[in-house]
């Protein structure tokens, strides 16, 4: 079990402008060795702030604090004493469990509220609600909202919220999807201290097999430091024996979330033929302009760290045709291989459709 979702509000009593967004980052990374990045795809972590006009709160997302109620906890207090304002935290636990902080460091006040069930049978703290009623619109109505059953936790959010009067899309944790006059600042930074290695491949999302006339889609994950340049090699008995034409291959990377026009780049490839003199030959094209993203940090949250490699995957994209009469056609090779790294290279060989449904069917 963990996190739905997590994040925490600072009642901002200024504009939100970039120093004040990077000051609240600098809290927020206190103890990390951080370095701040100018593209999303090269960075570990993020922090978004989001600012509905006229709400009095500032809402902060980010994997920083990501399925670590402890961690979220600290940091609010930190922000209420360091920002002399009030914070509430607001973390869900699998939709069974909702949990409220209101901390408001100056005049001592740090209050716990919950709704749900725990699946320990406690909440991780308990305080008086009345206590809230100082920062409440109605304190009998925001009881009867945390007492009240439902299948889901969340599903008492937005009156809460209102009762907070915190913007229900604010509470609810929206990443992108927003009214033209919210305020947005995004930080992205590249945490230091771990060891780099060459860049290497592996398989992140490979096929089965290939086929005639379909897009053919293989991915692949960078498992070392961050670098620039790859080749695409393709070689196998379709290949050598002129049994397929390659149409078309590119390069698919660079997923860009925020940009429905482009959530992709692409990148095509022009190939030509290589004979090694070990007598390996194929078709070879190099894009020594592509940079590889580095690789993703295990011990970041497993949504976290699955997102990450999602956008940071290299596609190999091919469209193939027949050019032999023969029912049988060979296996093909896909290799992709980081210019700095020959010994990082990562291929996968894929049998022909017709080959792999007569396999499964026999087995």
């Amino acid at each position: 079990m963990g996190l739905s979702f997590n994040n925490v509000h600072v009642c901002l009593k200024e504009e939100l402008s970039e120093e004040t967004g990077r000051r609240i980052a600098e809290i927020l990374l206190r103890g990390m060795k951080a370095t701040q990045m100018p593209d999303a795809s090269e960075a570990d972590i993020s922090i978004s702030m989001y600012r509905e006009k006229d709400s009095p709160w500032l809402t902060i997302v980010s994997d920083v604090m990501e399925e670590d109620l402890d961690r979220q906890l600290r940091i609010t207090k930190e922000l209420s004493g360091e920002l002399d304002t009030n914070v509430l935290a607001i973390a869900c636990f699998d939709s069974d469990s909702l949990c409220f902080n209101m901390v408001d460091a100056g005049n001592h006040v740090d209050l716990w509220a919950a709704c749900g069930r725990f699946h320990d049978g406690k909440t991780p703290r308990r305080s008086a609600l009345a206590a809230w009623k100082k920062y409440v619109a109605d304190l009998e109505h925001f009881k009867q909202l945390l007492r009240h059953s439902s299948a889901f936790a969340e599903d008492c959010l937005s009156d809460v919220a209102a009762e907070l009067s915190l913007p229900a899309g604010q509470a609810q944790c929206f990443d992108c999807d927003a009214s033209p006059d919210l305020q947005v600042l995004r930080f992205d930074y590249r945490i230091e201290g771990c060891k780099e290695t060459p860049p290497a491949f592996r398989l992140h999302s490979p096929q089965a097999y290939y086929d005639i006339g379909t897009p053919q889609l293989i991915g692949f994950l960078n498992t070392g430091a961050s670098s620039k340049g790859v080749t695409v090699f393709l070689t196998g008995p379709s290949i050598k024996e002129h049994q397929v034409n390659v149409e078309k291959v590119e390069l698919q990377y660079g997923y860009h979330p925020n940009d429905l026009e482009r959530l992709w780049s692409f990148r095509p490839v022009e190939l030509h033929e290589v004979t090694f003199s070990n007598g390996l030959s194929g078709l070879m094209g190099d894009c020594p302009e592509i940079r590889i993203p580095a690789a993703v940090k295990k011990d970041l949250p497993q949504k976290k760290k699955l997102d990450m490699e999602f956008s940071r995957c290299i596609y190999v994209r091919l469209l193939l045709s027949a050019c032999t009469q023969t029912e049988t056609l060979g296996h093909l090779q896909v290799t992709l291989i980081p210019t700095k790294n020959d010994a990082g290279q990562c291929g996968v060989v894929l049998p022909h459709a017709a080959e792999f449904h007569a396999r499964m069917t026999a087995d």
